[in-house]
């Protein structure tokens, strides 16, 4: 008898094992550390339809704001590195350790895939006194001028320190996303907000809103006709090539490898599903997997992204803690 109840629990134990081994045997969360309705949160329910295909498994989509990004972050390093709670990551992470939001860093992660980059535009009401970025940027050294964006570190703050080294004068609202910042502008609490093309062209279209110039290096194939800020103010062209938001996503630093390479091959045969590649068409973004298609590309572009970053937030006085203290060299 006591043999047999032996074998027995073997069986089950073995039974188990397999179940477990089976990745994914449930559903999926991707985590976007920002509100809903911002860039972060568009590119992550676009890919989990897509991904949750591939995968033959639910995948959701959870928000978890604040901190600039590290209160999602944060959850998702502290939760079980099992495949099954990933991160949708913009640029925070690059930046969360010099502006002493947490001590986490993309090194702490394993990159599934490198998604896009949604190009960064500037955008004023449409009902507001401004008509072109050089009557903007006059107003911006004289008096200065009211930008909402999404929280020291982030996207917006970068893109206001690079205004400032063009003589801007800025009064900074923080707002927990992207789509608040936009909110805020239609409500004139505010004169003008950086924002990605994605998040604001469906108000562009219905003439809410008006795009004074790209701010980065190439057109913005919704509208190419929109001039690039580099085009039309002086000393620009240098800076806009920094410009960037790059949308990843993410697992746990010890993932099993098995978990990690079913989720990469998922996820590059996503790439190719026609939803996918209408929503990228359709949101005017820029395909990046392609240019990194490797771990070690990935790894080798989050080392540069946070480099620069960082560096550009201290030299411009807004870094909490130096680059240094962690062993960021200057790029």
């Amino acid at each position: 008898m006591r043999r047999k109840l032996i074998i027995i629990l073997s069986l089950l134990m073995l039974l188990s094992s397999c179940a477990e081994g089976e990745y994914p045997s449930r559903g999926i969360q991707i985590v976007v550390p920002y509100s809903p309705g911002g860039t972060t949160d568009l590119v992550a329910r676009a890919f989990a339809q897509v991904l949750s295909q591939e995968l033959d498994q639910e995948v959701t989509v959870i928000n978890q704001a604040g901190a600039s990004g590290s209160v999602g972050t944060l959850a998702v390093d502290q939760a079980k590195h099992d495949g099954y709670t990933l991160l949708l990551s913009a640029d925070s992470l690059g930046i969360q350790r010099v502006m002493d939001l947490s001590n986490l860093s993309f090194d702490d992660f394993e990159p599934i895939i490198l998604l896009s980059n949604d190009p960064k535009v500037i955008v004023v009401n449409s009902q507001g006194p401004f008509d072109s970025a050089k009557t903007l940027f006059d107003a911006m050294r004289d008096p200065g001028l009211n930008m909402s964006y999404t929280g020291p570190g982030g996207s917006g703050h970068i893109q206001a320190l690079l205004y400032e080294k063009l003589g801007a004068k800025l009064n900074l609202t923080p707002f927990p996303g992207g789509l608040d910042a936009i909110v805020a502008l239609m409500g004139n609490q505010v004169d003008f907000t950086n924002s990605n093309a994605s998040v604001v062209w469906e108000y562009v279209e219905s003439g809410h809103l008006k795009i004074l110039a790209v701010a980065g290096d190439s057109p913005l194939s919704l509208d190419p006709s929109i001039p690039l800020l580099g085009e039309v103010v002086d000393g620009a062209d240098e800076l806009m090539g920094l410009a960037f938001t790059p949308l990843s996503l993410l697992a746990g630093k010890d993932t099993p490898p098995d978990v990690l390479e079913r989720l990469r091959q998922a996820a590059a045969r996503a790439t190719s599903n026609p939803i996918w590649l209408d929503y990228i068409e359709e949101s005017g973004q820029e395909i990046l997997y392609e240019k990194y298609p490797e771990v070690s590309d990935m790894k080798a572009f989050f080392k540069n992204f946070e480099s620069t970053m960082s560096w550009l937030l201290e030299d411009g006085g807004a870094a909490k803690k130096s680059p240094l203290e962690f062993g960021i060299e200057r790029p």
